[in-house]
């Protein structure tokens, strides 16, 4: 007969220290998780500005004619359209980007100056931005400027700020900050 001189699988306690320290290390990256998902959530909703406003950039060139992107409300959240049929009202087949609930549109008191975003004068959050048959900004008899929008969440400055700006030739370009920060291109 065999003696029994080792034993097989774990103990209890050996078991026990295993899910504590595995609960020490998901109590530690939770809150980092959280504030990833947060910056993420920002960001996306920033390209997702800049890429509806380039797209009605592309719509203005292709079709040789002034189109318009516009900026409205729909159920409470922020909305941006590229307007085809330039009626001022979103149509199901316009493209359309509606920002999610915990972002918002800022006012330029509430985001870092616009003056270190390095375009100018610049108009903050237009209703309207039309472009032309060659893809740049119409001013409609003013003078030239930038526009910038500005994206944050009010209840929490910590997460930073993002801007989508617009040059005169219609160019996009999608800017951070933190709080109190200035304005770099990402």
């Amino acid at each position: 007969m065999r003696s029994r001189s080792s034993t097989h699988g774990f103990s209890l306690i050996e078991l026990m220290a295993v899910v504590a320290i595995i609960l020490i290390l998901a109590a530690v990256s939770v809150p980092a998780i959280g504030r990833s998902l947060a910056l993420y959530r920002l960001n996306n909703a920033a390209a997702q500005v800049s890429n509806i406003i380039q797209r009605g950039r592309y719509e203005a060139i292709k079709q040789n004619t002034t189109m318009r992107v516009r900026r409205d409300v729909a159920d409470g959240l922020p909305r941006f359209f590229v307007d085809l049929d330039n009626d001022g009202a979103w149509q199901a087949n316009e493209p359309m980007v509606l920002l999610p609930g915990q972002i918002d549109l800022l006012e330029g008191g509430e985001a870092p100056d616009g003056a270190t975003l390095n375009l100018g004068a610049v108009s903050e959050s237009p209703e309207v931005i039309a472009f032309d048959g060659r893809g740049t900004v119409e001013f409609g008899g003013g003078g030239t400027t930038a526009y910038a929008f500005y994206l944050g969440y009010s209840s929490q400055v910590d997460y930073g700020f993002r801007a989508v700006g617009v040059s005169p030739m219609g160019r996009t370009r999608v800017y951070r900050a933190a709080h109190g920060g200035q304005w770099s291109a990402q």
